[in-house]
């Protein structure tokens, strides 16, 4: 029901109910931008065949994703970090996966969020970072991440270790998590704080990406890459911190997924 708006005219006038048709558009959608990223058959064909053809889906990949600057040493090169990945999950002698198969299993992951400098939880321990992050990547446009490193008191003598789990909030297999199992770079620090780091996917990956143990060829959750950190010191404080501040992380490598318990790297989107 409804008044006119003519005060001469107060009388009720009658509305019948009807559907309203939405705009036509696509859904915000990992599996469309990978099946996008898959259209272009120079890419997919050619990928990591030349420099031109690496430097191309470098680019392509990372125009689907929001940008971050990473510092003080930059960002790992796309190449590089995908290189590192092939040589760590496939050794010479082992069946190796096709150019197409590259570009399905890449991924590049950008978030940004806070550190936390504290206290160290063992005796050979000289402190860890606690980050909470969140932000984007080209397997899940909603990605939340945690991550704990921890730093030795003698880098000569000991590792600079960490665990990072990735949490695609829009996947549609609850309890999909990638955990990463990280190794620090002591050449590579920020006010003592470490900034690069290799990483394989743990075998405590569930959901999407769990670990079926099978042959590498056919396998679910085997990944490895590199990730970059850039810390902005500032901020107060909490309760037993000795430092903090923003974030800015950029993850890049490989993982594999069967795409058949979850919609990532599912085979219809390639």
């Amino acid at each position: 029901m409804m008044y006119s708006l003519d005060p001469k005219k107060r009388r009720r006038v009658r509305k019948r109910p009807q559907v309203e048709g939405l705009e036509s558009r696509e859904l915000l959608s990992y599996g469309a931008l990978l099946a996008a990223v898959n259209r272009t058959p120079a890419i997919t064909q050619a990928a990591f065949s030349n420099a031109a053809a690496q430097s191309a889906y470098m680019s392509n990949i990372h125009q689907n994703v929001s940008s971050v600057q990473v510092g003080p040493n930059g960002i790992t090169p796309f190449a590089t970090a995908i290189q590192y990945a092939l040589h760590k999950l496939y050794p010479p002698g082992d069946p190796q996966p096709l150019p197409h198969e590259v570009v399905r299993q890449s991924l590049v992951v950008k978030i940004t969020g806070e550190y936390i400098v504290g206290p160290p939880r063992f005796s050979d321990q000289s402190f860890q970072i606690a980050i909470k992050a969140q932000g984007t990547s080209n397997q899940s446009f909603k990605q939340w991440a945690l991550m704990s490193v921890f730093f030795p008191k003698n880098t000569a003598q000991g590792t600079i270790t960490g665990l990072m789990a990735l949490h695609p909030k829009n996947e549609d297999i609850t309890g999909s998590v990638l955990e990463l199992d990280l190794t620090g770079d002591p050449n590579h620090l920020f006010h003592g704080l470490p900034t690069h780091f290799t990483w394989i996917a743990d075998s405590a990956s569930s959901g999407a990406y769990f670990n079926n143990s099978g042959p590498i060829s056919v396998g679910n959750g085997m990944g490895a890459g590199t990730i970059d950190v850039h810390y902005i010191p500032g901020g107060s404080l909490r309760n037993r911190a000795t430092g903090g501040g923003r974030v800015a992380i950029v993850i890049q490598g490989l993982v594999a997924s069967a795409g058949v318990n979850g919609s990532i790297q599912v085979p219809t989107t390639h």
